[in-house]
């Protein structure tokens, strides 16, 4: 056999392996994402933080996957925060891939079928931002910024009061008093100017925390016995609707 003819062997059998490959993975892929949609969990109340609750499903999705009682592997992805919350789901009949989007739903994500596993992942920032970001902003906020970023890893408290009263804030409407505070709500829809999730990393730069992409945090006091920190808010929003400034 020439050379010629083995390297042209050798190339049709990687071929094959890679296309071997493919319908594997593409038939695991498949095969979970069927299981999301036969595996039926019956009237049951789960309680806890994301984690939690996907700790439950695990269990639950062995359960209800009859007659094998197999499940699928549900986990997440590491830059997601699985106790950014706590949440209570109620279901009585429904597919696992509703009670999965609740979970989603809470904690700023998505899931993808990786074979036989369940991943739980970032939903990715949006792409919108604003044109001419520095001309837009007229109000100072642009050079305070500049002195914000510049002063990442020491006291910056002062500089944060003054960028918090600066940053688009959310009209209230209504405020009601009740024996543990007040419940005050907001229309996020109508935030005094839009900042976009990437306006707000080009003004302030990457935040110290990232609470799945729903919140940026930005420390002001790193050192000392007091604590202080920046967030700025999103929710389910691709634009800042409220800062809170925090401190202890």
């Amino acid at each position: 056999m020439s050379r010629a003819t083995s390297i042209s062997f050798l190339s049709v059998q990687i071929v094959a392996i890679f296309l071997a490959g493919c319908e594997r993975r593409e038939s695991a892929d498949s095969n979970g994402s069927q299981k999301l949609q036969t595996i039926i969990i019956q009237d049951e109340k789960l309680e806890g933080s994301p984690k939690e609750i996907v700790a439950q499903l695990n269990r639950l999705a062995k359960k209800y996957d009859q007659p094998t009682q197999e499940g699928i592997a549900i986990r997440f992805d590491p830059a997601v925060d699985g106790e950014c919350s706590s949440m209570s789901i109620f279901r009585g009949g429904e597919p696992l891939s509703n009670w999965l989007k609740a979970v989603c739903d809470s904690c700023g994500s998505k899931y993808r079928v990786d074979g036989t596993n369940i991943v739980i992942e970032l939903v990715p920032l949006s792409e919108k931002r604003t044109a001419n970001l520095e001309t837009y902003l007229t109000n100072g906020i642009v050079e305070l910024c500049r002195e914000f970023r510049s002063k990442r890893g020491q006291d910056r408290f002062g500089l944060g009061e003054q960028i918090f009263r600066l940053l688009p804030q959310s009209p209230e409407t209504s405020s009601k008093e009740v024996f543990s505070g007040t419940i005050v709500t907001y229309d996020y829809r109508s935030p005094s100017y839009k900042l976009y999730k990437k306006d707000v990393l080009v003004l302030l730069g990457e935040p110290d925390r990232n609470i799945n992409n729903q919140r940026f945090c930005y420390s002001l006091r790193p050192t000392g016995d007091t604590y202080a920190e920046l967030s700025v808010e999103f929710g389910e929003y691709d634009y800042a609707v409220n800062p809170f400034l925090y401190w202890k």
